[in-house]
């Protein structure tokens, strides 16, 4: 199974909230950089310390429509997710 990029948070509760909301629609992520960053943290150098949330590729258009739907969409079945 190959993980692909999905997105990089600005913060660490736009991540708990990211990784919250695609557990709870069966997606499984992965964090990058997660371990490096706890070691260092601060500002975020690129590469070095930034997170990147990655999601297996199959799963990636779904883990999308997830995150662009609004709260009322996803509540209401609204948006495109299956």
């Amino acid at each position: 199974m190959a993980f692909v990029a999905l997105t990089t948070p600005a913060s660490d509760s736009e991540r708990l909230t990211t990784v919250s909301l695609l557990e709870a629609y069966g997606i499984s992520c992965f964090i990058r950089g997660g371990a490096f960053s706890a070691l260092y943290p601060g500002a975020q150098l690129g590469s070095r310390n930034a997170l990147t949330i990655l999601v297996p590729e199959e799963q990636l258009r779904q883990a999308q429509l997830i995150l662009a739907a609004t709260p009322e969409e996803l509540e209401n079945g609204e948006s495109d997710t299956p």
